[in-house]
């Protein structure tokens, strides 16, 4: 399918100079500015906007990139010649689903997997498991694999259907001796809570047929590495004790052999990368460690070498050569832009580290390459950028621009974040992230405390952040506590929020709220309390404990009353979901001692209550009950529901009244005309 795409885009993907990566380019984030700006005049709607752009890859032969544009209820591809420059294919995939990845498969043909936006901004698109394909021009698309009825429009377009199939698939590997096959584990969802085997298959990519060549060695979600040939290499799933398994396959045998998992069977392992010849997986495990640490797995002979292990924080991340060979660098849970190098001889290293030279202070990442390694597409970011593609020649080390995720924000206008250590009341070390308002002497200021959602194994990050960065635009300094149930810190450090919701997790942002304050960054007479999902419910349980420390509350998507949760909220339709109440939150008499709501009388602050009423994740009765409690005691608090809006607002629209509405309650509160107490706020628009 051909057609034209608006003009920013093709302007935004080919529109600077190259730059000699020998130099600092004029785009890097950190270039003085001219004079200082008044970061209060940035529009709202500039932070409310999602990224324009995702994903850019480019092609095996360097002919062509793709990208997906975000048009605000759906995801494009776009196909781009890089010689002219023009805009060569547009495909649509209909009204609320994202493009969750894609991969060139040969020069001229592209393949994406669908993701529905469901449930709202608070959560992740959640994958379909359809795989879908187009050539570089816009043409022959094809609906490759998944449940939907063959021959008929699929998500409001004209692509047509292969043979259903009811399941899911995950691409496994692209084969640079066979444009036409693409390798795929499929997921047969027959199985239902069995958990079958899943399938090893090739996918002819034009035609969608399918040609089972393996089967996992163990039942479940399996995680496969493929080598160029279509072997697959390396496998790690749960067995039935959900301990992890780790396989291999060496040489030709046809037999999975299971590895030696080390000391301790309930060790972390993330397949990561297999090189090109297939003889060394690159992993993230924390056997013998309690951080996960980057390991390099011997196919042939099984044994292993550490390449970087962490003592505080986890290795996140590892940077291929541009040929995908050899593992060249690893990333952390740092808190900043480190990057270290693992090899100091293999050419893409010292390239690499001469791109870094010419973007100080930010994280530097290949995000796709050549064939041959000799052009790759990379992205930056720091705290203060949102992110940008350059297309990098890295035999001339030459960069060219090609987009911005948020084009609408200048990197000079935006907050500084940086990681920082507090102690909670029984020693455990806490990171956190603190983001200081550009332009202020970072002592006595308003704060906004921003707890995290998920809340396990999620971990804010020094990278920036929507949130954090329109809060700081308009004077308030943001802290983001990473409490025990956290990512990024090691396995104990999770494990310590186990039966933790309403306890150890609070009392860290308790501590950590205090710590800052003590050292004179923050004002105690000016302190408010901010989050989504978990964060919505930290922000109430925290003001409920802790009544004397926040002067308002924003409790958002938040849950109130943990048992009328439990019995109404999708997370329990599931048996994963129960069995993740049960052993992770705990039983009815600890979910209503966990409550916010059973200790509504010890509230004092204002509350903003902000909710969809089409969330299933936490359903709209949860804002409902807490407004009703407030109403039966003449409690402060303002209201703001919107229909058609899930697990968080994603209505453009919608965001702004968000925004809008909760700058505008904070500057009532904690600003600086504030009162020195408490402010009383009008209950307003109840539906």
């Amino acid at each position: 399918m051909t057609g034209f795409i608006r003009f920013p885009l093709a302007f935004m993907l080919f529109a600077a100079f190259g730059i000699a990566v020998l130099s600092t380019p004029s785009h890097a984030a950190d270039a003085p500015t001219a004079a200082p700006v008044d970061t209060s005049k940035i529009p709202i709607k500039d932070f409310a906007r999602f990224s324009q752009y995702d994903l850019v890859r480019i092609s095996p032969n360097g002919e062509y990139l793709a990208a997906t544009f975000d048009e605000g209820d759906q995801d494009d591809l776009v196909t781009i010649s890089i010689v002219d420059k023009k805009i060569l294919g547009r495909q649509q995939v209909g009204k609320g689903f994202r493009i969750a990845d894609l991969w060139w498969v040969g020069p001229k043909r592209v393949v994406f997997a669908l993701a529905e936006q469901e449930g709202g901004s608070l959560v992740q698109p959640v994958l379909t498991g359809e795989l879908l394909g187009v050539d570089a021009d816009g043409t022959n698309a094809k609906y490759l694999f998944g449940y939907r009825a063959p021959n008929t429009t699929a998500q409001g377009t004209n692509i047509k259907g292969a043979e259903i199939r009811y399941g899911s698939a995950t691409l496994i590997k692209t084969l640079p001796d066979d444009p036409s096959v693409a390798i795929i584990a499929i997921r047969d969802w027959r199985d239902g809570e069995k958990l079958g085997r899943m399938e090893v298959a090739r996918l002819n990519v034009y035609s969608g047929a399918v040609n089972t060549i393996d089967t996992a060695p163990i039942g479940g979600e399996v995680s496969f590495l493929a080598d160029d040939h279509g072997q697959v290499r390396f496998a790690v799933g749960e067995d039935e004790h959900q301990y992890i398994q780790a396989f291999v396959k060496r040489g030709d045998s046809k037999e999975w052999q299971a590895l030696n998992t080390g000391a301790s069977k309930k060790s972390r392992i993330k397949p990561q990368a297999l090189s090109a010849d297939g003889l060394r997986a690159y992993i993230l495990s924390d056997e013998g460690s309690d951080h996960l640490c980057l390991i390099e797995q011997r196919i042939d002979s099984g044994e292993r070498k550490t390449l970087r292990c962490d003592k505080d924080a986890d290795v996140t991340n590892v940077i291929m050569s541009f040929d995908r060979q050899e593992a060249i660098a690893s990333t952390t849970e740092s808190g900043g832009a480190g990057t270290e190098f693992l090899s100091t001889t293999h050419p893409d290293a010292g390239r690499l580290a001469r791109f870094y030279k010419s973007f100080p202070g930010q994280l530097v990442e290949p995000v796709s390459a050549t064939r041959d390694g000799s052009v790759a597409v990379i992205r930056t970011e720091s705290d203060r950028n949102p992110g940008d593609y350059y297309l990098f020649t890295t035999k001339t080390l030459k960069a060219e621009y090609l987009a911005s995720l948020r084009d609408a924000l200048d990197p000079e206008q935006m907050a500084t974040r940086k990681a920082i250590t507090l102690k909670a009341r029984d020693g455990q070390v806490l990171h956190a992230i603190l983001t200081l308002p550009k332009g202020r002497d970072p002592k006595n200021l308003p704060l906004i405390v921003n707890p995290h959602g998920g809340p396990f194994d999620i971990v804010d990050e020094w990278s920036w952040e929507e949130s954090p960065e329109a809060l700081a635009s308009r004077g308030y300094a943001v802290l983001q506590v990473n409490y025990r149930g956290s990512g990024g810190y090691g396995a104990t450090f999770k494990e310590a929020g186990r039966m933790g919701w309403g306890t150890v997790m609070i009392n860290d942002i308790t501590d950590a709220t205090r710590g800052l304050i003590a050292q004179g960054t923050a004002d105690a007479s000016r302190v408010c309390i901010f989050g989504g999902s978990y964060g919505g419910y930290a922000s109430m349980m925290s003001a409920v404990r802790e009544p004397e420390l926040y002067r308002c509350v924003v409790a958002y998507a938040g849950v109130y009353d943990l048992n009328l949760w439990k019995s109404t909220s999708d997370v329990s339709r599931s048996f994963g979901g129960r069995t993740y109440i049960d052993e992770y939150i705990g039983d009815d008499a600890k979910l209503k001692q966990d409550s916010p709501l059973t200790y509504i009388d010890q509230l004092k602050a204002p509350v903003l209550i902000i909710h969809g009423s089409s969330d299933d994740r936490v359903p709209v009765n949860q804002a409902r009950a807490l407004r009703k409690a407030l109403d039966a005691r003449k409690m402060p608090y303002e209201w703001l529901i919107k229909d058609e809006e899930g697990h968080g607002f994603y209505k453009l629209e919608n965001k702004i009244e968000l925004y809008t509405k909760l700058f505008a309650f904070l500057e009532k509160n904690i600003g600086p005309g504030a009162p020195q107490s408490a402010t009383a706020v009008a209950n307003s628009s109840k539906p």
